[in-house]
């Protein structure tokens, strides 16, 4: 493996980990229990698909997954469609702001437009302040 692999990996391992810990391994533990009957007082007794066989008889198990249906049907393309309008009208504006010419220019407080500082009008100083060159 080259040593710019190596890089990579050590920087994946920490998002790698995390993934682990927080998505995969509860998944894993939920999944285990959900054959279980544990109440987190006592260990957990082994039941198979009784929790399962128990869930379909429940005539709240249909209402709740109806619900959980009309909401991914209605709320999921809302948002869609709310992300896309507010890409759409934030290209719009700047393609206006593109031919008008403000691009990268900043008002004040006083209504004074001034243009914000270049990379070369501007170098770190010692203690890692800023100097200004305009």
């Amino acid at each position: 493996m080259r040593s710019w692999q190596v890089g990579l990996w050590v920087m994946l391992a920490p998002y790698l980990l995390g993934t682990f810990v927080l998505v995969a391994l509860p998944a894993l533990m939920s999944a285990g229990l959900a054959f279980t009957s544990y109440d987190a007082l006592t260990p957990p007794v082994y039941v198979g698909f009784g929790n399962f066989r128990l869930l379909a008889a429940d005539p709240l198990t249909s209402i709740a997954l109806g619900n959980s249906l009309l909401f991914i049907v209605i709320a999921v393309p809302l948002r869609m469609l709310a992300a896309l309008a507010l890409a759409l009208h934030s290209i719009n504006v700047f393609h206006e702001r593109v031919q008008d010419g403000t691009v990268g220019r900043i008002q004040d407080d006083q209504g004074d437009i001034r243009r914000p500082l270049r990379p070369h009008q501007a170098e770190l100083g010692r203690l890692g302040r800023v100097q200004v060159h305009r």
